[in-house]
């Protein structure tokens, strides 16, 4: 994992700046690939009870990155980006107790 360090404000791992993120990305000449991601949360809702779910926003690289397919379904992709779609994949914990694991 790459870091902002920022240890003068209280943040020796500082999660950089989008802009910084794309900058690193132009000029690296290191890594084969780079990828970025944050936290976050939301709210399941639509069917049965509402559900806190943590998660990772992601970019469509990131499954392909970590060389992780989908277990069902598919992953994200260039084209979900580029049609500003919001898409979601969720774990097979989450698959299989909420939704009761259909093919």
């Amino acid at each position: 994992m790459v870091w902002e360090e920022n240890s003068i404000a209280g943040f020796p791992r500082n999660t950089p700046a989008p802009a910084n993120y794309f900058d690193w990305k132009k000029q690296n000449q290191v890594f084969s690939e780079m990828m970025a991601f944050r936290g976050g949360s939301a709210n399941l809702t639509g069917d049965g009870a509402p559900e806190l779910v943590i998660g990772r926003a992601v970019l469509p690289g990131f499954f392909r990155v970590l060389g992780v397919p989908a277990l069902v379904g598919r992953t994200l992709t260039d084209d979900d980006e580029k049609a500003g779609e919001n898409v979601v994949v969720i774990s097979h914990g989450l698959w299989k107790r909420r939704y009761g694991a259909p093919p």
